[in-house]
């Protein structure tokens, strides 16, 4: 199993696994204090690095258990245009058929940087995901559901 590190800085951890074809994001309690312009530059960097390399992925495993930071609306309409349409293209470009893609969320405990994740989800899914997305509080029983 080897993993690439995509980005690693106080807010954030972003590996591939290229066997498993699978992108991990892990999110830092210093993301309590991420500005908006912060989020930008780490996502557009992570789309970029997967532009690049043409990571072919599969599932994506996002731990937000330490997701402090909380998306205005109009950040969660930069995040489904700038990344979650950019994924999707190129993802399609790479793999073609998108149907068996997995999502696999570990929530986070603060309540509305969770409800902000969620309907990021919601509206990324409506426009761009044909795959499944999940949300998991068991970063075990997460893991098990993508790797099946």
């Amino acid at each position: 199993m080897k993993k690439i590190v995509i980005e690693e800085n106080e807010f954030t951890s972003i590996y591939y696994d290229q066997t498993l074809k699978l992108y991990e994001q892990y999110w830092h309690p210093a993301t309590a204090d991420m500005q908006d312009e912060d989020y930008q530059i780490i996502q557009s960097r992570m789309v970029a690095f997967v532009k690049k390399h043409r990571l072919p992925i599969l599932n994506y495993y996002l731990d937000n258990r330490e997701f402090y930071y909380v998306m205005s609306p109009e950040m969660q309409d930069w995040q489904v245009e700038f990344v979650g349409q950019k994924l999707f293209d190129i993802t399609h470009a790479v793999m073609g058929d998108l149907s068996s893609i997995k999502v696999a969320v570990i929530i986070s405990s603060e309540f509305i940087s969770q409800l902000s994740i969620e309907q990021t989800f919601e509206e990324n899914s409506e426009q761009v995901h044909e795959g499944e997305t999940r949300y998991f509080d068991d970063d075990q029983k997460a893991l098990e559901w993508l790797l099946v």
